[in-house]
């Protein structure tokens, strides 16, 4: 039986089917078509596909992509139109090799991704060839083989996979696997900005597939969101589009003073025409992160020789002058990234893929998990708060002096503080203490003060810390305070109440200085 172009089921159909949403129409069509019945059984039996399908298609990006290609395929360029060949099958805009072609994925400056299907093994994968534009360069064969030389090395789960290169009519091309899902870029132009974990989880993928990339001297260069690609919502990060990548060792790749990759995500050494190294990839990604935050690059709407300009100058504007309620750890984490001299940013794309992790890590349980070092609070104010404690000191020795004991071989402070219990068991610390100064030094005297305070202090330190006897004393025994004593919980509770109060207090000194609105520091005695 042949398929009925106007009545049979498109492939959105089967899709829909498949992730578990069905439509009466539809499965009393499949009742009366053997055709239809056939292709879902074909499609079904498919575990890969299966398994990508029912984890892909169930989110709220299900319509997405198919709403994408029904736009687009109407707008096929004279150019592709005339590399397709014929097809039998109704649902297919023509045939490259034995690829279907189902649709057009998405298409940029460089090139254009074609959803198809692969009628040896029955298997929708992505086809990848140079824009019309480029197919008279010599240079486009070059993109499109570099491209597989330098992601065809690699395995690694958030990094596209190369099927094989290929070319049909003299044009190359690539074959990679069809993920459903939408690129970052998509998510956040249609949905907006991301919250901290998803942000987080999108970055530590991310620079994973860097890390690897790196160990086999594949520099990306072109680290931006549309070149993100998400499954099963934001929980699958792929990087994918390595066409501009730089071999390490290729020296053919390396043309210094030439601008490579896209203006709103370089680094400021490409800014400035440098040589890109690993750590470039690191800034890149720091600014992807930036905007998954935010909902759009640093600079956006700029000119895009003002973005390079400010890029290769280091002014990129700080996340925490963007209004947003951010902790500021992650601002401090788009700094680091964002710093000027590469030097200063993580030292690999591992490095930063164990911080990211960490990270994620305390958002999910901000308990048992801490944040890195470099991340945590900067203890500015911990020389401040020991200049202020030695300043009181001295001011206090300079108006008071030192406490004068008498010079007895055999004075005790017992002696000297005969103490009485009250009813609660406390030392009543004036019993005798008139007698414990000359009469010539009247208790309320400025000179006197300070040694009642020093009696006071000893007479408090006595009650709940013995004091080792040196001979037989006719003193009565002070009752030592327990460790269940209301006082003691007391003063317990009034030290945790300060250190709470210091703590925001820090937090918001913090925030302030993040936000400059607080003059700098000295940073160099501020280290993790």
């Amino acid at each position: 039986m042949k398929p009925n172009a106007d009545v049979c089921l498109a492939e959105v159909d089967f899709q829909s089917l498949l992730a578990g949403e069905p439509d009466p129409r539809m499965e009393q069509h499949l009742d009366h078509c053997q055709f239809c019945a056939a292709r879902l059984d074909q499609i079904a039996a498919d575990e890969a596909f299966w398994k990508t399908s029912s984890s892909s298609l169930s989110d709220d990006y299900l319509d997405a992509p198919t709403s994408e290609e029904l736009e687009v395929s109407v707008q096929l360029s004279p150019v592709l139109r005339a590399i397709l060949s014929p097809s039998d099958d109704p649902h297919s805009l023509g045939r490259i090799g034995r690829f279907e072609i189902c649709g057009i994925v998405g298409s940029g400056g460089m090139g254009i991704v074609l959803k198809a299907r692969d009628i040896d093994i029955d298997r929708i994968v992505a086809l990848k060839l140079p824009a019309a534009h480029l197919l008279e360069l010599p240079s486009a064969l070059e993109r499109i083989e570099r491209e597989a030389r330098s992601a065809a090395t690699i395995r690694h789960p958030n990094i596209i996979e190369i099927y094989q290169v290929d070319r049909w009519q003299g044009i190359p091309y690539l074959v990679m696997p069809y993920l459903p899902g939408p690129s970052l870029m998509s998510r956040l132009e249609r949905h907006g900005k991301l919250d901290v974990l998803d942000a987080i989880r999108i970055a530590r993928q991310t620079a994973s597939a860097l890390a690897a990339a790196h160990q086999h001297g594949v520099i990306h260069r072109d680290v931006k969101p549309a070149n993100i690609l998400l499954g099963k919502g934001t929980e699958q990060a792929v990087l994918t589009d390595f066409g501009i990548a730089k071999i390490q060792d290729d020296v053919s790749m390396t043309h210094t003073g030439v601008i490579v990759g896209t203006p709103g995500f370089l680094s400021p050494e490409q800014a400035r025409g440098d040589e890109a190294g690993p750590q470039s990839d690191l800034y890149s990604l720091g600014t992807v992160l930036w905007s998954m935050l935010t909902g759009g690059p640093p600079l956006q709407g700029l000119p895009t020789h003002t973005i390079v300009a400010a890029i290769a100058r280091g002014e990129m504007p700080k996340l925490a002058q963007a209004g947003l309620d951010l902790p500021s750890w992650v601002c401090r984490l788009v700094d680091w990234l964002h710093a000027l001299d590469p030097e200063d940013r993580p030292e690999t794309a591992a490095e930063c893929e164990t911080i990211l992790r960490a990270c994620e890590q305390h958002l999910l349980d901000p308990v048992r998990c801490q944040l890195p070092p470099r991340l945590q609070h900067r203890r500015r104010w911990l020389p401040w708060l020991v200049g202020v404690l030695l300043m009181m000191i001295v001011i206090s020795v300079s108006l008071n002096g030192f406490p004068q004991w008498p010079a007895d071989d055999n004075f005790s402070p017992r002696a000297i503080a005969p103490q009485s219990a009250n009813g609660n068991g406390l030392v009543d610390s004036s019993v005798g203490s008139s007698k414990a100064f000359p009469a010539t030094s009247p208790q309320n005297s400025i000179s006197a003060r300070p040694r009642q305070a020093n009696m006071d202090a000893l007479s408090f330190f006595e009650t709940i810390t013995p004091i080792p006897s040196t001979g037989p004393s006719t003193v009565p025994a002070t009752p030592i305070r327990g460790v269940d004593d209301p006082e003691i919980d007391r003063l317990e509770a009034t030290v945790q109440q300060i250190d709470l109060e210091m703590t925001a207090l820090i937090d918001e000194l913090d925030r302030l200085r993040d936000e400059n609105t607080l003059p700098p520091t000295d940073e160099k005695n501020d280290e993790d």
